[in-house]
């Protein structure tokens, strides 16, 4: 895994897994955060464990946790226009519409 500044974090993928280590899904952060103190995340739950709240769970832990880092105001995320789910779990922890990025429609919550 390559070190980025020191904080492997920032460059890591993570298996979402339930207590039984069943793997439901994956989360990252699609890079450090940048000088405006911006950090972008990406997740997605196989569909077999759609609508169960695992997605809202875990977008607002790792969103908590990343707004508690030094130099960390922003965390973004990006989802397809037709993907409402997302938009639901986006909006639902507290991310505001904000245009879109290149990946699609974009969504910030800030500290």
């Amino acid at each position: 895994m390559e070190k980025l500044n020191g904080f492997e974090e920032w460059g890591t993928n993570w298996e979402i897994k339930l207590k039984s280590s069943v793997t439901i899904g994956g989360l990252c952060f699609k890079c450090k955060p940048d000088n405006e103190g911006s950090v972008e995340i990406g997740y997605g739950i196989n569909e077999d464990y759609q609508h169960h709240g695992y997605a809202t769970e875990v977008v607002k832990g790792i969103t908590e946790w990343a707004l508690k880092q030094n130099g960390v105001k922003c965390v973004c995320a990006q989802t397809n226009e037709e993907n409402v789910i997302s938009k639901k779990v986006l909006t639902g922890n507290g991310f505001v519409y904000e245009g879109h990025g290149d990946e699609g429609i974009l969504f910030k919550k800030i500290l």
